[in-house]
C-alpha cells in the first residue's frame, strides 16, 4: 500500500521489476550477447527510436473481479503494491491482475506487467508489454537479460529478436542525454541565504519523482530545506535512469543537477546530504565520501551495486562527515555484503556510521521511515548524536 510520512503525505515508489533484484556485490549485470541479442556500441545507437520486432495486437483486458475484489475500482498505487506483495508470495496471478488493472487506468509499470505475464508463461503477452515498455517508459537491457522473472520468456525463440530491440532502444535513449531535475524549495525560502539541501538518487531503472513523489514540497516545507531530486546519469528510456556508480560520472550530473537549482537555492558549504535507494543508495554513500568538503555525509538504504569505496582515497574531512547506512533483514545476500562492506571502510576512514538492520523486511522502505528520516538528516548535520 501506499506509504505516507505521517505529517507530509508523501509517496516513495522505490522498486520495480527493474530493481528489485539488485546487483549483488561483487558481481555485475551480464555485459554481453544473450541468445544472439547484444550490446550496440554508442557510435552505432540509432537516429530514430526503433521499431518492434515482432508485431503483435495488444492483449485483451484481464477479468475486473479478482478474488472477490474489483481492481478496475482500486487506485493505481495501491494496485502497484498489492502486486509486488503477491510476487514476494510466488501468486503471480494475483500479480498479473493487480498490475494489469494499474496500467489499464493509466499507471506506469509496463515491464513489471511483462514480468508477471512472463511468470504466467503468457510469453506473448510479456513480448507485447516489453516492447511497449522500452518505448515509452524505458527498459534496463542489461537487467532484462538476467531478471529471473523473464527465465522461460528468454527460453522463447522471439526473444533474440526482442533482447536486441532493448538495447537498440536503450542506445537510443541513451545518446538523446536526456535528464531530470525536480526541484523542492520550502515556503517562504530566502533563496540567497545559504542552506542545507537533500539530494535524492533513486534506484536502478527508475527517475526521481518515483523515489520521492507529490508529497516532496510537504516535506521540504515541514523540515525547512530543499530537495532536489536527479535522473541517473544514464537514460535508458524516457522515463528510466540508471547511475555510473564507478568514477566521477554520477558525482557531475550531480553537480549539473545542483546547477540547475541555483537560481532557486544556494548551498551551504559542506551542508549538502545524499540519500539513495537501492543502486541509488551506492552512489548516495561513493558520492559522499569521495568529497567531504561538499557533502555532510549520506544516506544508503539498501544498497545494491558494485564496490568502489575501496579506490577512494580519504581525505582527513571525512572524519568529520556522518552516514546512515540500512539493510533489510530479508535482503539479498549480496545487498548485506554491499551494506557492510560500506559501514566497514567509513568506520575504517574514521567517518561516523549508523547502521540500521530492519528485521523482517527485504528490498524496501523500513515501515517507520516517516519517523527515521527527519531523525537522519538531523544526525547527518550533527543537530543530535
Amino acid at each position: 500500500m501506499r506509504r505516507n510520512l505521517t505529517f507530509l503525505a508523501i509517496l516513495v515508489m522505490v522498486a520495480g521489476c527493474n530493481d528489485k533484484m539488485p546487483v549483488a556485490a561483487p558481481g555485475g549485470p551480464v555485459a554481453g550477447p544473450v541468445n544472439g541479442g547484444g550490446r550496440i556500441d554508442d557510435g552505432l545507437a540509432p537516429k530514430e527510436l526503433p521499431k518492434p520486432p515482432v508485431a503483435l495486437d495488444q492483449p485483451k483486458d484481464l477479468p475486473a473481479i479478482h478474488n472477490g475484489t474489483d481492481l478496475s475500482k482500486e487506485d493505481p498505487d495501491d494496485l502497484v503494491a498489492m502486486a509486488r506483495s503477491a510476487a514476494e508470495k510466488n501468486d503471480y496471478k494475483t500479480a498479473l491482475a493487480a498490475q494489469f488493472w494499474s496500467v489499464k487506468q493509466g499507471g506506469d509499470g509496463h515491464y513489471d506487467l511483462a514480468c508477471y505475464y512472463a511468470r504466467n508463461q503468457m510469453h506473448s503477452e510479456a513480448i507485447y508489454w516489453i516492447q511497449k515498455a522500452a518505448e515509452t517508459e524505458g527498459v534496463d537491457a542489461d537487467h532484462a537479460a538476467e531478471d529471473e522473472d523473464l527465465l522461460t520468456l528468454r527460453r522463447d525463440p522471439r526473444w533474440a529478436g526482442v533482447h536486441r530491440f532493448l538495447w537498440q532502444c536503450t542506445a537510443y535513449w541513451k545518446a538523446s542525454g536526456k535528464t531530470t531535475t525536480l526541484v523542492f524549495v520550502p515556503e517562504n525560502f530566502d533563496k540567497k541565504k545559504p542552506s542545507p539541501v537533500i539530494v535524492t538518487l533513486h534506484g536502478r531503472g527508475s527517475r526521481p519523482d518515483h523515489f520521492f513523489g507529490a508529497g516532496t514540497q510537504a516535506l521540504a516545507d515541514a523540515l525547512g530545506i530543499p530537495f532536489v531530486c536527479v535522473s541517473g546519469t544514464k537514460p535508458t528510456g524516457p522515463k528510466a535512469f540508471v547511475w555510473a556508480v564507478s568514477g566521477d560520472g554520477d558525482a557531475k550530473r550531480i553537480d549539473a543537477a545542483l546547477a540547475e537549482a541555483a537560481d532557486r537555492i544556494t548551498v551551504a558549504p559542506g551542508k549538502a546530504i545524499t540519500i539513495g535507494f537501492s543502486e541509488g543508495a551506492q552512489v548516495a554513500v561513493e558520492v559522499a565520501a569521495r568529497d567531504p568538503e561538499k557533502y555532510a555525509g549520506g544516506i544508503g538504504m539498501s544498497p545494491g551495486a558494485d564496490f568502489f569505496l575501496d579506490q577512494v582515497q580519504p581525505t582527513a574531512k571525512l572524519k568529520e562527515r556522518r552516514f546512515v547506512v540500512t539493510i533489510g533483514g530479508k535482503e539479498h545476500p549480496g545487498n548485506v555484503m554491499l551494506a557492510r562492506q560500506d559501514r566497514d571502510w567509513l568506520k575504517k576512514n574514521a567517518a561516523s556510521v549508523n547502521y540500521i538492520t530492519f528485521p523482517g523486511i527485504g528490498h524496501t522502505l523500513p515501515a517507520d521511515f516517516s519517523e527515521q528520516l527527519p531523525r537522519w538528516i538531523s544526525y547527518i548535520l550533527g543537530e543530535k548524536k
